[in-house]
């Protein structure tokens, strides 16, 4: 009885460890979809070649739920929502948001709200301007780019306060705000964000190959991130998506994140995405050591408008 209780209490601390540095991955592994360069060779050499013609995948006010889950306990969602069109900077735009957070013990334990919001150039296919808000735990980061399609840079600027200690609830004395920003430079054509290189992939048709190795260039936060993917199988899953079992056709892909590693020596991800439009992610597991497996899964799908706003 003693070494169960030893055991369990590990997994706890280890799931608060795992929360603690990875809730990003909440937001973060949306970002995992098929890729066009998936249709062609291994790593794609620059310049990349012209898009495939445009495939109309979503529609203005498409919301996605998903639930996060260790084992059967539910410690997190997130959401996903093309939100409006609108015209920024004489451009028109998409505007898409997420949002994650943790939920029941895991939210006791270390509370997260996080949200994301993108502006996306319709025609162009590229970010034009991100923000990230997250707030987990006593730690706070918030970050704003604008992206300059003119020059290919982004001016950005981020406030931080690492707030955290190893103690769980404990607010570190000496923290305090943080102020940085930057310019990046020489960024790719069709530069995208963590949030908006979910839309531009599934805005475009095409089958993946399995056991293809590729790469996805974002601009995360700060920096320009490099994510190397590779497909792993075709496989049927059965989900229960808005209340009815439902069987999907997907392809299973391994993203490893080769620059910033936000799962870094956590353990092995593996992404199910659908392998028809509307290419939309379908469930993610991260085999986390001592913990087990963590699985989001898509739960309801509904569009915020109740009709097709797309045109």
């Amino acid at each position: 009885m003693k070494k169960n209780s030893i055991l369990f209490l590990s997994q706890q601390l280890y799931l608060q460890i795992w929360i603690e540095r990875s809730c990003l991955g909440l937001i973060c592994l949306f970002a995992f979809l098929i890729h066009p360069y998936a249709l062609s060779a291994s790593p794609p050499p620059p310049p990349p070649p012209p898009p495939p013609p445009p495939l109309k995948a979503f529609e203005i006010g498409e919301h996605l739920h998903y639930t996060v889950k260790w084992g059967r306990v539910q410690i997190g969602y997130a959401q996903m929502l093309v939100q409006k069109k609108i015209r920024y900077k004489g451009i028109e735009c998409l505007v898409f948001q997420t949002k994650a957070g943790s939920v029941g013990l895991a939210k006791k334990l270390y509370p997260v709200n996080d949200k994301v919001t993108s502006y996306w150039d319709m025609k162009a296919k590229r970010s034009l301007f991100a923000e990230k808000d997250l707030q987990e735990g006593n730690y706070f980061r918030h970050t704003i780019v604008h992206f300059d399609p003119l020059t290919d840079s982004a001016r950005w600027k981020q406030k931080t306060y690492l707030g955290n200690t190893k103690k769980l609830g404990e607010k570190s004395k000496g923290a305090e705000w943080k102020y940085q920003r930057g310019v990046a430079k020489n960024l790719p054509e069709t530069i995208n964000d963590m949030l908006s290189i979910i839309y531009y992939n599934r805005s475009y048709s095409g089958k993946a190959k399995e056991r293809t190795v590729f790469y996805n260039e974002v601009f995360d936060d700060t920096r320009l991130t490099r994510i190397k993917m590779q497909t792993q199988k075709r496989e049927i899953i059965r989900l229960k998506v808005n209340r009815k079992w439902q069987k999907f056709s997907t392809i299973v892909v391994e993203p490893q994140i080769t620059s910033s590693g936000i799962f870094k020596s956590t353990g092995r991800i593996l992404v199910w995405t659908e392998d028809k439009n509307p290419y939309r992610l379908l469930m993610v597991k991260v085999k986390v050591p001592i913990v087990g497996n963590i699985r989001i899964k898509l739960k309801k799908t509904e569009n915020i408008y109740g009709k097709d706003r797309s045109d």
